[in-house]
């Protein structure tokens, strides 16, 4: 599996260049905070059931695409609290029958996610994190040529977890980046060439970074 160097490439600028703002939870420090990052998302090909058009099984296949992600929460001490809402986009690399294939795949996400500081008594602190919530997710102007092969969006129960590092700044500035693997129940969009339905898979590895 190549999905986390290929992220790793791209993500390493993007953490680099948020990593000259600010991040806004520290971890000795209880209440409200707030939070804003992005960087880079591999999402993992996704195969069609039945198929998509006339190819059965079509299997679409996507460019490393980039996300955004806001935060607000509860800092209880060791354990946070938190809504987010996200954005991920990834371009269409490929779809296995068909030629000259443009289009993009997006998520606009809403989740609730709970999460555990590990104390280190020192600026760094180690997390991990957990999260619920919904997937937009849409398939953007998909098509091959000039011949549209589906265009369609739905809301679907999405899931993630979360590994990361803070980097306390001042004692009410924290830097962070994290991993998170975020994947959705199987979504069902429409067929333009065929009228019908198709199924297929959401899974996404992401690297971000923030204040």
């Amino acid at each position: 599996m190549t999905y986390l160097p290929r992220l790793a490439l791209f993500a390493v600028p993007v953490a680099a260049a948020l990593g000259l703002t600010p991040v806004a939870h520290a971890a000795s420090e209880k209440g409200f905070y707030g939070a804003l990052g992005g960087g880079g998302v591999l999402t993992e090909d996704a195969e069609t059931e039945p198929g998509l058009g006339a190819v059965p099984g079509a299997e679409a296949s996507f460019d490393v695409g980039f996300g955004a992600l806001g935060a607000v929460g509860y800092d209880w001490g060791d354990l946070r609290s938190e809504f987010e809402l996200s954005y991920r986009r990834s371009e269409l690399d490929g779809i296995s029958g068909f030629a000259n294939t443009d289009g993009h795949l997006s998520n606009l996400g809403v989740m609730v996610n709970a999460l555990y500081d590990f104390d280190t008594a020192s600026a760094v602190t180690p997390y991990i994190g957990a999260g619920v919530g919904l997937a937009h997710l849409g398939t953007d102007n998909w098509k091959s040529g000039a011949v549209g092969l589906t265009d369609d969006s739905t809301a679907e129960f999405a899931y993630q977890g979360i590994v990361g590092l803070s980097m306390a700044i001042t004692d009410r500035l924290d830097l962070f980046a994290d991993y998170r693997y975020l994947a959705s129940v199987d979504p069902t969009f429409s067929d333009v060439v065929t009228g019908g339905q198709f199924d297929t898979e959401y899974r996404t590895h992401n690297l971000f970074a923030g204040i």
